[in-house]
């Protein structure tokens, strides 16, 4: 019995708008390459492509990568616009300073145990099973850490641990916490009124599910090639396309499971830290970032 090998599907939802676009901008040029040999055109040059053929050994239409082409622009245009409204520097420095606040708190508490008096050493140990999720609260992507120093902050202002913030001396650097956080969620307030004046602007979410349909449908075209017309060219289709979803699913599981689709899509990680030493953070679950998703599995679909 033939066994044949197929496209093992990929989700475009784990990944951020860098990457999406990445991944379809690769996947489409294994498309224009199969179109420009059967079209007699020279690889990469455009301007001579059949741009209005169908891929008939894929049962790939014209129409499908026009679209697939329109969605990259879309992409494209966000991750330029992501960029452009980035952090500003006042931004990165007013999350400096917050996270410098927030992190001495923190620091204070869970080296406790080297403070000189014994109220102090007292009081961080009682403070300490709240503060322990908060360590490394700084390496979450700015809009995370946001919410991240509010719930720090009620948590520090719960009746029950008063008597022990007040001996760890902690709320004058509370009530600054506060004002850097409320500063700065005004200032990235004011970057999204801006944003939203771009009339022309089309958020990457907004075609992001077309994208996964378009991207599905044309794997599921070139899987049922496999069977029904069987060729090298179709072979090599599967083989390099299999190759290219192995690579950006590794990349991704190697970023981490945070999202950050909310993020600019910027070369640099979005994770400011504060001026401090800090040894590696422990796995403990960090509030607002959600629980560690699963890799996908490698398996990919054999048809008999």
């Amino acid at each position: 019995m033939t066994k044949y090998q197929q496209i093992s599907l990929i989700s475009l939802g784990r990944l951020n708008t860098k990457e999406k676009l990445y991944l379809l901008r690769r996947f489409l040029k294994l498309l224009i390459t199969i179109r420009d040999a059967a079209s007699g055109s020279e690889p990469g040059q455009p301007e001579v492509q059949a741009a209005s053929e169908d891929i008939a050994e894929l049962k790939i239409s014209a129409e499908e990568i026009a679209r697939l082409e329109e969605i990259i622009e879309i992409l494209a245009e966000a991750t330029k616009e992501g960029t452009g409204y980035a952090e500003t520097p006042a931004m990165i420095a007013k999350d400096k300073e917050r996270c410098r606040v927030v992190n001495f708190m923190v620091r204070k508490v869970l080296d406790g145990e080297s403070l000189p008096l014994a109220t102090e050493r007292e009081a961080a140990t009682q403070l300490r099973p709240m503060v322990q999720p908060y360590e490394g609260f700084y390496e979450d992507p700015y809009k995370q850490k946001s919410e991240i120093i509010s719930g720090f902050i009620s948590d520090m202002r719960k009746p029950e641990v008063a008597d022990y913030v007040t001996t760890m001396g902690f709320e004058p650097y509370l009530a600054e916490a506060e004002k850097l956080n409320n500063e700065y969620r005004a200032m990235d307030e004011e970057r999204g009124k801006k944003r939203s004046l771009r009339k022309d602007f089309i958020p990457a979410g907004d075609v992001a599910d077309e994208a996964q349909d378009l991207l599905n449908d044309m794997c599921i075209e070139a899987n049922a090639s496999v069977v029904y017309q069987p060729s090298e060219t179709v072979s090599d289709f599967v083989r390099d396309a299999n190759s290219l979803f192995d690579e950006v699913r590794e990349a991704r599981n190697q970023r981490g499971s945070r999202p950050d689709d909310e993020q600019p899509d910027t070369e640099t990680p979005d994770t400011e830290q504060p001026d401090t030493e800090e040894p590696e953070t422990p796995d403990t679950e960090t509030p607002g970032t959600g629980t560690e998703t699963p890799e996908e599995p490698d398996d990919r679909p054999v048809v008999q």
